[in-house]
């Protein structure tokens, strides 16, 4: 939603205005002798969209670092997923209720490498069975022996506003499964910053919003934070306008090399509505501007309080 997102961008570096994106053919998965790391982390994407086109969870989970500190995020209520046991059980469950014949169109929006490091922003729209559902992958990676893999990941559903509304109307939007506390050493201060917002309603330094990118709420949603987007949400913090609180659970500051995977749940109230969201931030480690941000709604997982069709997802398997 345009207004949630303004109000909720301070976190890292939100924005509702479209900016170009790359366009970046991924057709080809092969990682070749001498390619740099940037086109090998593009390759693991396209092993990505390949998986998930010819429905293939073997596939899909070869691109992911498993082990016990994997984590990844997905749209529905009960889809925060900590180790390695609980992703794998989930891809497979998602990817099993899944047709062979699965569509996929990319749109890069970010990718950077940093060291060992790297992270990838992507809108991923998955159609199948004259069924679309926008998704949303912020992905932070790390080089590993066997090439690059997924630490940390968050998966989310562009939602129109009107449907937002009307969901939260109803009262259909469901609490957040809880986050594990966990602050890595390297990633106190923007943990901090989140917690500051989140707990305070204080905004982080002007200096980490502002030239990042962010995903909003709503599928217009994707674009660079500015100065004036900032000054903005002071102003409607400081009138009193929105308000946030902490959600279930705490927070989640994951170092991977460089860059830091950052991740919360915040009850937003905003006039008559609450809406239970997820804010997840990549940061670099050493500061300076937040690269990415998502912020999503906490959808539900039953069918019957799911968005309608083309507005997000239709089945129980979205993870």
């Amino acid at each position: 939603m345009k207004r949630t997102l303004m109000l909720l961008a301070l976190v890292a570096c939100g924005g509702s205005t479209e900016t170009p994106v790359e366009e970046v053919t991924y057709g080809d998965d092969t990682v070749v002798e001498g390619q740099s790391d940037l086109d090998k982390v593009r390759a693991k994407i396209a092993a990505q969209v390949a998986a998930l086109q010819s429905a293939d969870p073997d596939a899909f989970l070869a691109t992911q670092a498993l082990g016990a500190d994997s984590f990844m995020v997905g749209p529905v209520d009960v889809a925060i997923m900590e180790g390695a046991g609980p992703l794998e059980a989930t891809v497979r469950r998602v990817m099993g209720g899944m047709p062979s014949s699965t569509q996929v169109e990319v749109r890069e929006h970010r990718l950077e490498v940093e060291g060992d490091s790297a992270y990838t922003a992507h809108e991923m729209v998955i159609s199948a069975e004259g069924e679309t559902v926008p998704y949303r992958a912020v992905q932070v990676w790390r080089k590993t022996p066997e090439g690059w893999r997924v630490a940390a990941s968050a998966w989310t559903i562009a939602i129109p506003d009107a449907r937002t509304e009307q969901m939260a109307e109803a009262d259909a939007l469901p609490q957040s499964a809880p986050i594990t506390e966990r602050i890595d050493a390297g990633c106190e201060g923007v943990a901090a910053n989140l917690r500051s917002w989140r707990d305070d309603a204080q905004l982080p330094p002007a200096e980490n919003a502002v030239g990042g990118l962010s995903f909003g709420t709503a599928p217009e949603e994707a674009g660079e934070f500015t100065q004036e987007q900032y000054d903005s949400i002071a102003a409607a913090v400081e009138a009193g306008q929105a308000r946030p609180a902490a959600g279930p659970g705490g927070i989640r500051a994951q170092r991977v090399g460089a860059l830091c995977f950052v991740a919360t749940t915040i009850d937003y109230t905003f006039g008559p509505m609450t809406l239970p969201m997820r804010a997840v931030v990549v940061a670099r480690a050493a500061g300076g501007v937040y690269p990415v941000a998502s912020f999503s709604l906490v959808l539900p997982r039953e069918p019957a309080s799911m968005p309608e069709q083309g507005e997000g997802p239709e089945t129980q398997s979205s993870p």
